[in-house]
Protein backbone atom coordinates (compact mmCIF):
# COMPACT_ATOMS: atom_id res chain seq x y z
CA UNK A 1 0.00 0.00 0.00
CA UNK A 2 1.40 3.36 -1.01
CA UNK A 3 1.59 5.93 1.77
CA UNK A 4 0.26 9.17 0.32
CA UNK A 5 0.40 11.43 3.37
CA UNK A 6 3.82 12.79 2.42
CA UNK A 7 3.66 13.67 -1.27
CA UNK A 8 6.76 14.93 -3.08
CA UNK A 9 5.73 18.59 -2.76
CA UNK A 10 5.35 18.23 1.01
CA UNK A 11 8.77 16.59 1.23
CA UNK A 12 10.38 19.40 -0.80
CA UNK A 13 8.76 22.12 1.30
CA UNK A 14 9.82 20.39 4.51
CA UNK A 15 13.42 20.18 3.29
CA UNK A 16 13.43 23.91 2.54
CA UNK A 17 12.29 24.83 6.05
CA UNK A 18 14.96 26.19 8.33
CA UNK A 19 14.44 25.60 12.04
CA UNK A 20 15.02 29.28 12.76
CA UNK A 21 14.61 32.20 10.41
CA UNK A 22 14.78 35.62 12.01
CA UNK A 23 13.60 38.79 10.31
CA UNK A 24 14.42 42.43 10.91
CA UNK A 25 11.83 44.57 12.67
CA UNK A 26 8.86 42.24 13.02
CA UNK A 27 5.74 44.04 14.22
CA UNK A 28 3.53 40.98 14.81
CA UNK A 29 4.27 37.64 16.43
CA UNK A 30 2.69 34.63 18.07
CA UNK A 31 3.71 31.18 19.29
CA UNK A 32 1.56 28.06 19.28
CA UNK A 33 2.18 24.47 20.18
CA UNK A 34 0.41 21.19 19.66
CA UNK A 35 0.65 19.31 22.97
CA UNK A 36 -0.54 16.08 21.35
CA UNK A 37 2.49 15.73 19.07
CA UNK A 38 4.98 18.26 20.42
CA UNK A 39 5.07 20.61 17.42
CA UNK A 40 5.87 24.20 18.37
CA UNK A 41 5.92 27.19 16.04
CA UNK A 42 6.75 30.82 16.65
CA UNK A 43 5.83 33.13 13.77
CA UNK A 44 6.93 36.75 13.38
CA UNK A 45 5.68 39.05 10.65
CA UNK A 46 6.66 42.39 9.22
CA UNK A 47 3.49 44.05 7.96
CA UNK A 48 3.02 47.49 6.47
CA UNK A 49 -0.28 48.86 5.13
CA UNK A 50 -1.84 45.36 5.42
CA UNK A 51 0.83 43.83 3.17
CA UNK A 52 3.06 41.09 4.56
CA UNK A 53 6.64 42.09 3.83
CA UNK A 54 8.44 39.23 5.57
CA UNK A 55 7.88 36.24 7.83
CA UNK A 56 10.25 34.75 10.34
CA UNK A 57 9.81 31.54 12.25
CA UNK A 58 11.19 29.17 14.83
CA UNK A 59 9.79 25.73 14.20
CA UNK A 60 10.26 22.51 16.11
CA UNK A 61 7.95 20.07 14.47
CA UNK A 62 7.24 17.16 12.22
CA UNK A 63 7.58 17.08 8.44
CA UNK A 64 4.04 18.40 7.94
CA UNK A 65 4.58 21.32 10.31
CA UNK A 66 7.87 22.21 8.61
CA UNK A 67 6.31 21.95 5.15
CA UNK A 68 3.39 24.12 6.26
CA UNK A 69 5.79 26.73 7.63
CA UNK A 70 7.60 26.90 4.28
CA UNK A 71 4.27 27.05 2.47
CA UNK A 72 3.17 29.90 4.72
CA UNK A 73 6.21 31.96 3.72
CA UNK A 74 5.66 31.21 0.02
CA UNK A 75 1.99 32.12 0.18
CA UNK A 76 2.12 35.18 2.41
CA UNK A 77 5.15 37.29 1.56
CA UNK A 78 4.07 40.13 -0.69
CA UNK A 79 0.36 39.49 -0.25
CA UNK A 80 -2.30 41.24 1.78
CA UNK A 81 -3.31 40.07 5.21
CA UNK A 82 -6.86 39.54 3.90
CA UNK A 83 -5.68 37.21 1.14
CA UNK A 84 -3.67 35.22 3.68
CA UNK A 85 -6.77 34.85 5.84
CA UNK A 86 -8.72 33.57 2.82
CA UNK A 87 -5.96 31.08 1.98
CA UNK A 88 -6.03 29.77 5.56
CA UNK A 89 -9.82 29.38 5.39
CA UNK A 90 -9.42 27.48 2.12
CA UNK A 91 -6.78 25.23 3.69
CA UNK A 92 -9.12 24.46 6.58
CA UNK A 93 -11.85 23.56 4.05
CA UNK A 94 -9.49 21.29 2.11
CA UNK A 95 -8.51 19.46 5.28
CA UNK A 96 -12.20 18.95 6.08
CA UNK A 97 -12.63 17.36 2.67
CA UNK A 98 -14.75 20.13 1.23
CA UNK A 99 -14.28 20.27 -2.50
CA UNK A 100 -16.27 23.40 -3.34
CA UNK A 101 -13.91 26.27 -2.64
CA UNK A 102 -14.46 29.71 -4.10
CA UNK A 103 -11.10 31.23 -3.19
CA UNK A 104 -8.33 31.19 -5.79
CA UNK A 105 -5.96 28.76 -4.17
CA UNK A 106 -2.23 28.95 -3.94
CA UNK A 107 -0.55 25.74 -5.16
CA UNK A 108 1.06 25.45 -1.71
CA UNK A 109 -2.39 25.16 -0.16
CA UNK A 110 -3.48 22.39 -2.52
CA UNK A 111 -0.54 20.11 -1.74
CA UNK A 112 -1.97 19.47 1.72
CA UNK A 113 -5.06 17.81 0.22
CA UNK A 114 -3.39 14.44 0.95
CA UNK A 115 -3.64 15.20 4.67
CA UNK A 116 -7.45 15.47 4.65
CA UNK A 117 -8.01 11.80 5.48
CA UNK A 118 -5.50 11.96 8.37
CA UNK A 119 -7.57 13.94 10.87
CA UNK A 120 -5.01 13.58 13.64
CA UNK A 121 -2.45 15.43 11.48
CA UNK A 122 -4.57 18.47 10.57
CA UNK A 123 -3.17 20.50 13.47
CA UNK A 124 0.37 19.81 12.27
CA UNK A 125 -0.45 21.56 9.00
CA UNK A 126 -2.57 24.34 10.51
CA UNK A 127 -0.20 25.29 13.36
CA UNK A 128 2.03 27.80 11.50
CA UNK A 129 -0.95 29.28 9.64
CA UNK A 130 -2.92 29.63 12.88
CA UNK A 131 0.06 31.30 14.57
CA UNK A 132 0.30 33.80 11.72
CA UNK A 133 -3.42 34.61 11.88
CA UNK A 134 -3.23 35.00 15.67
CA UNK A 135 -0.21 37.28 15.27
CA UNK A 136 -2.11 39.45 12.80
CA UNK A 137 -5.10 39.62 15.16
CA UNK A 138 -3.02 41.15 17.94
CA UNK A 139 -2.97 44.89 17.33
Amino acid sequence: MKHTLYNEQIKLLAKSCLELLEIDNPNHGHELDNPLCGDRVSITLSVQNNVILDIGHHVRGCMLCCAATSALRNIAIGTSTEILRKQVQALESILKGQTTITTALSPEVMIFETVASHINRHNCVLLPFSAAIEALSQD
